[in-house]
């Protein structure tokens, strides 16, 4: 059965990461060389096949200036190129009890046994591992449980010896690259469950971030984890990864992953995973971040020491203290900083909403181990305006600053309703002189009514000695 992946999409996509990876951390990007017949023996069966031949016996790999490899008691299959370089690897085969220089096995240890480039290992997200994409690596897929037995290479008479078992949902493996007397190794352990563990003796261990922060570094380790870890920042409740990480330590030193600050070594480590972290802020409470996406990288040495990580949440409130009314509406993203003054400041990026006051603001919230501030903007009556609110050692602060177009727009609002009030004043000026006119008038009125008789009595009287008077006037004119 073949376990080797033939995708060309895969090695396109993976080889470009690759060359700008190895340039960036100073590695050559020269293409190892591939195994091809020259680096293979065999005693036993040879039988051609198309291709290439089967092996019903041993094979011995040549690994250049490391120890070889020797396959016993060995089923395989091996296909070759046009131009002689191995490109499938596959069958069954008893390993060898030194696997590599620091990997020994117990005798009689077999598994089925494979060749893939690094591209097609980091396609391939069960692996857990990222590898150099043009380099070739030995995969070996174990069944039952296995001890293995790992030498400090630092301290070589110091061994340590663990019992590999498949995990529930797979097979435990070992990869190996024998130029560089590299392995990983993927399995169940009692103590730790599900986990991977690798070292490369020449570094050659690609740490890429996963999220884009321009914080954090592409370099190539020595170790590599993957797994639960527990990093001890004095400055938070909890903090544990689970995912990957590569350390970049040419001397195989331990992190004092308890206090990574007061570690007495320089190294860099690249994490690559999932987050659960708390820490309190005076005066608000606790915040309590679970399964945040996350990349991000530690450096310790005698100029700095800090760590960098970028976040990814999804919408979620279960991470705000109880009586914090400002929640992401939408998927947060953000990031986090530490320093060896057991400093933080953590951003993020969402759109928040407001319980009390109800508000949407479109913006950041940075939070250190005193403050937490919300700073973005906000709309209101069709106008966006600028927003704050501080947080601090239970005081609130808020502020709102008006653009100048929303003045001018208030300026003109309020010129108008200015005029409009003076119109109706002038028109109401204007009725109040009217009335006191018809007030004048029917007043005079008021003074004449009680004569108004007698004299109409007395006019009467005359009009009607009117026609007497002049008839008799007539008369006397005509005489």
């Amino acid at each position: 059965m073949s376990i080797r992946a033939t995708s060309n999409l895969a090695k396109l996509i993976y080889g470009a990461a690759a060359v700008a990876l190895l340039s960036a951390c100073g590695a050559s990007n020269k293409n190892p060389e591939a195994f091809n017949r020259d680096d293979i023996s065999t005693t036993g069966t040879v039988t051609e096949i198309e291709g290439g031949m089967n092996i019903d016996g041993s094979v011995v790999i040549k690994a250049g200036d490391a120890a070889d490899i020797t396959l016993d008691d060995a089923d395989l299959d091996m296909i070759f190129n046009e131009v002689g370089e191995l490109i499938e690897f596959s069958g069954e085969a008893e390993l060898p009890v030194e696997l590599t220089d620091t990997l020994s096995l117990e005798p009689g240890v077999r598994a089925e046994v494979g060749i893939r480039s690094g591209a097609e290992i980091n396609a391939d997200p069960g692996f857990g591992i990222q590898l150099v994409d043009e380099r070739e690596y030995l995969v070996f897929y174990l069944g039952g449980e296995t001890d293995i037995k790992i030498q400090n290479r630092n301290a070589p008479e110091m061994f340590e010896e663990v019992t590999l078992s498949s995990p529930l949902d797979g097979k435990s493996f070992i990869i190996v690259d024998p130029r560089d007397q590299m392995h990983y190794r993927f399995g169940s352990t009692p103590l730790v469950g599900a986990y991977g563990w690798g070292e490369s003796s020449s570094g050659l261990l690609p740490f890429v971030p996963r999220l884009d922060f321009g914080e954090l570094d592409a370099f190539s380790g020595h170790r590599l984890d993957n797994g639960a870890m527990g990093i001890g920042f004095k400055i938070f409740d909890f903090f544990e990864v689970e995912g990957t990480r590569v350390i970049k330590d040419p001397q195989f030193s331990d992190i004092n992953w308890d206090d990574p600050f007061a570690s007495t070594i320089e190294a860099k480590a690249g994490i690559n995973g999932g987050l659960d972290f708390s820490f309190g802020v005076l005066g608000i409470g606790v915040f309590s971040f679970d399964l945040v996406e996350t990349s991000g990288t530690i450096d310790l040495g005698l100029d700095r020491q800090q760590a960098a990580f970028d976040l990814r949440i999804q919408p979620d409130t279960s991470w705000v203290p109880d009586w914090f009314h400002f929640v992401p509406n939408t998927e947060a993203t953000g990031q986090l900083f530490i320093n060896g003054d057991i400093d933080f400041g953590l951003n993020l990026t969402s759109s928040f909403k407001s319980v009390f006051p109800e508000a949407d603001v479109q913006g950041t919230m940075a939070v250190t181990k005193e403050t937490v501030t919300l700073a973005g903007t906000t709309t209101n009556a069709g106008k966006t305006l600028q927003a704050s609110i501080t947080f601090e050692n239970n005081i609130t602060t808020g502020r709102v600053t008006l653009p100048e177009d929303y003045m001018d727009d208030i300026k003109g609002e309020v010129s108008t309703e200015i005029d409009t009030m003076l119109a109706g004043a002038e028109e109401k000026f204007a009725a109040l002189e009217q009335a006191k006119t018809d007030y004048t008038f029917e007043a005079s009125l008021r003074g004449l009514r009680p004569t108004l008789p007698p004299l109409a009595d007395a006019v009467t009287v005359n009009l009607e000695a009117l026609p007497g008077q002049v008839e008799a006037q007539a008369r006397n004119s005509t005489q």
